[in-house]
């Protein structure tokens, strides 16, 4: 995009072509193109927001041609020319009548959508208190509030948002009240708006927000306001083209740069805050696979600690049943083991005294399970010298199979009575 200055777009409510309420449109010269964002020298023509047309953003039937005199025995429709005549009086007559108030005119356009067209406060009045429809919509999806505001009639605006009109509604190429008042400099009725807008950052059909659109007419104050309401600037439209890039004066350009940067590291520390929050949730709120893994660890502490009792229990009732010189001739079982399994291990001789303990008591039970409490220290010093010529890859494999299988003779012979 180059650097060359945008030209200044009409808003939607800028460019208006006459018309009268019974729909007819009088011919306009063609508008001249304008941005969309892009550079002066190659804008295409203006989006649908920004064109006169029957069914978008119409201009005030205020400069329309006079129609004729209405005809006092036509139809109730007639009420439609009372209000363009803002005669009071006749639409008095026509409301004590109980006329239809959802009739539509050729523009499909109800009496209230007229009255709020041209401005007739005291007359919208009427309407509403005699019960209008408030959200009515006209062919081109537009509400009271929204031909009100387009047509530069704050005063019927603000009565209509007193009266509970819709701030969130939005016309056939999704332009919105607010966006309608920022274009326009309503100052005052974007703060009662605001506030009742359910996104902030909508985008019509352009792909442009009220900020942008703020922007492009240089309405500061409103700005401001929709920035404090998180307004973004780091939104593009269809062509890419930003709030800054619609601000026209190097000034405004500059407050919106700034405005973006303090944006962009409120974003970072937004972000932050959100990943410290999520840390602190998982570590007070544990996740369901760490509920599942904690109980199945508690299921299987719970099974150790019953299997170590109960463990225990049966070593300590054998370990009692052991006499005592049974106990010393395992002891001299063990060493020949253990001294075996240092050399294999490559182990230290400190050692030896760990093995010899956790391996004692073993070597006693298996020799009780001979039947006999007979073996002295010299039929023990056998079994020792069978377990020393253990094969290392044996040696070092301790489990009641093994002694079985290699040394159960050994230990039959020292457990046998002479």
């Amino acid at each position: 995009m180059t650097e060359e200055k945008e030209k200044k777009m009409p808003g939607p409510e800028e460019e208006q072509t006459p018309t009268d309420l019974s729909g007819t449109v009088e011919p306009t010269e063609p508008s001249a193109p304008s941005e969309t964002g892009g550079t002066a020298a190659d804008a295409p023509l203006p989006p649908e927001d920004d064109l006169p047309s029957s069914l978008e953003e119409t201009g005030s039937p205020s400069d329309a041609p006079a129609s004729p005199a209405a005809d006092p025995s036509a139809p109730p429709q007639d009420i439609f020319e009372a209000i363009r005549r803002q005669d009071k009086e006749t639409v008095v007559e026509f409301l004590n009548k109980k006329v239809n108030l959802s009739l539509i005119n050729e523009e499909d356009k109800t009496p209230l959508l007229c009255a709020a067209e041209i401005g007739a406060i005291e007359i919208v009045r009427l309407l509403i208190d005699h019960g209008a429809a408030l959200e009515a919509k006209a062919k081109d999806r537009r509400t009271p509030l929204m031909l009100a505001i387009s047509n530069a009639h704050p005063a019927v605006a603000a009565y209509l948002l007193q009266k509970g009109a819709d701030v969130n509604v939005h016309s056939i190429t999704h332009y919105t009240p607010i966006m309608q008042a920022a274009a326009k400099g309503y100052l005052d009725l974007m703060r009662e708006m605001i506030p009742k807008a359910d996104k902030i950052n909508t985008q019509n059909d352009e792909g442009r927000t009220a900020l942008m659109i703020a922007a492009r007419f240089g309405h500061r104050d409103i700005i401001d306001l929709l920035l404090a309401r998180n307004a973004s600037l780091k939104m593009v439209d269809k062509n890419g083209n930003g709030a800054i890039s619609f601000a026209e004066t190097a000034e405004l350009k500059a407050y919106l740069t700034e405005k973006l940067e303090e944006e962009k590291r409120r974003g970072e520390t937004e972000k932050e805050e959100k990943k410290r929050k999520k840390k602190e949730a998982h570590r007070k709120v544990p996740r369901p696979q760490l509920l599942l893994l904690a109980l199945l660890a508690l299921l299987v502490m719970g099974f150790g600690s019953f299997s170590y009792f109960y463990y225990k229990t049966k070593i300590k009732n054998a370990i009692v049943e052991i006499p005592p010189f049974v106990r010393e001739a395992a002891g001299i079982v063990s060493h020949g083991y253990c001294k075996k399994t240092v050399e294999c291990r490559n182990r230290k001789e400190s050692f030896m005294t760990l093995c010899k303990e956790q391996v004692r008591e073993f070597f006693a039970a298996q020799l009780v399970e001979q039947g006999t409490d007979l073996c002295d220290k010299t039929k023990a010093a056998q079994c020792s010298d069978c377990l020393a010529t253990l094969p290392c890859n044996k040696a070092t494999q301790l489990s009641p199979e093994l002694l079985k299988k290699e040394c159960l003779l050994c230990l039959k012979v020292c457990a046998r009575k002479d």
